[in-house]
């Protein structure tokens, strides 16, 4: 989620503080436990920046930005080699920030 969120702020050129992440956790139908990453505008009616994001393709496209398929401007930087080296899990250069200070253990 806080992965999606960088991406989004990249690309939509906006502060990362503008979009907040959230994580749930809920039982299918099946039994199985399944977890749930979701993304909202932080500010009361704003600008809808999430909501671009909650069409199908549009995330579809999002991860795709993510990976490198659409273009190195965003993967890149994570996967050259100095980063891919240095970082084992997250850092403060790709995942890190002090707005997910309380996930830094699971990150």
């Amino acid at each position: 989620g806080f992965l999606m969120r960088r991406a989004i702020s990249v690309r939509l050129d906006i502060d990362e503080g503008e979009i907040k992440v959230g994580i749930r956790v809920m039982q299918a139908a099946n039994g199985q436990i399944v977890g749930q990453v979701f993304i909202s505008d932080r500010l009361e009616n704003g600008a809808g920046y999430s909501a671009v994001y909650g069409d199908p393709l549009a995330a579809e496209d999002l991860l795709r930005y993510m990976v490198g398929e659409t273009t190195p401007e965003f993967y890149a930087p994570i996967a050259d080699g100095h980063h891919r080296n240095e970082c084992r899990t997250s850092c403060p250069d790709c995942l890190r920030d002090f707005s997910n200070l309380l996930f830094h253990n699971i990150l």
